[in-house]
């Protein structure tokens, strides 16, 4: 009687187990399907272009090298490795370099997560290929301005740590952040031509800056602003904050 009885529940708990299992919208599909669910991906940060189809600033696919500074057990031999396959393309010293390795928490121990760098796929490989202890790379975007310098004010920043700073960036960051491109009235050959003319102004004068605007007379729509002298965008971090300042707009 003890084991028909062990037998009968067994065959109920059994039974029970399969009705869950297979039961269209059961607990146990909900449940699966509830952990299986993987989250949207993030859109790409949308380009700016000008109106002659340029790129002024664009998203584009790389990757972060990130220390675990605790795990790092030569920091200056690692960053002297390090400097010499990501120094040139990311302009980092191993000193630099070494800073990221040795950073600390508040409380003064090593941290635990610390970005050395951004670069580009094959360079991450190439850090990957030097096996070194406590370095890893990730997958990333980062922001590039192929024009570099032109109309970089107007343009403004934006970091790969998701801050922005003035300009274009700042004013249509949602748009951006939305994966949407927005255009601009600006022309790239009025924009170089006036950056040339300033800059030559500037040497002709010996003045300390100069300013300049172009309008198109129909509708009021710019077509190149300038501030000279000017920034590499890409290397926002290195300008003065004196030069990053729209002073055509500010100033007046």
């Amino acid at each position: 009687m003890v084991v028909a009885a062990f037998a009968v529940v067994g065959l109920c708990l059994g039974a029970r187990a399969a009705q869950m299992s297979l039961a269209e919208g059961g607990p146990i599909e909900a449940f699966a399907a509830e952990q299986s669910v993987e989250q949207a991906a993030e859109p790409v940060r949308g380009s700016i272009r000008s109106a002659d189809g340029r790129e002024l600033a664009t998203s584009v696919e790389a990757a972060r090298v990130i220390a675990t500074p605790y795990q790092v057990d030569d920091p200056d031999q690692t960053a002297r490795e390090l400097e010499r396959v990501i120094g040139a393309s990311t302009g980092k010293s191993a000193a630099e370099i070494e800073s990221a390795l040795i950073r600390r928490d508040e409380d003064g121990d090593l941290t635990g997560y610390s970005v050395v760098a951004d670069v580009d796929h094959e360079t991450a490989e190439n850090v990957t290929d030097l096996g070194l202890a406590g370095i890893y790379v990730a997958p990333d975007t980062i922001r590039v301005y192929p024009e570099a310098e032109l109309a970089s004010q107007l343009i403004g920043h934006a970091s790969d740590y998701g801050e922005v700073f003035g300009g274009v960036e700042a004013r249509y960051d949602k748009t951006l952040d939305a994966g949407k491109d927005v255009h601009l009235t600006l022309d790239t050959a009025v924009q170089q031509e006036l950056q040339e003319a300033l800059r030559s102004a500037t040497t002709k004068y010996d003045a300390g800056s100069a300013l300049g605007l172009v309008m198109r007379v129909e509708d009021g729509a710019i077509i190149a602003l300038a501030n000279t002298p000017g920034y590499d965008n890409n290397r926002f971090s290195k300008a003065a904050p004196e030069l990053q300042r729209n002073r055509v707009l500010t100033d007046p």
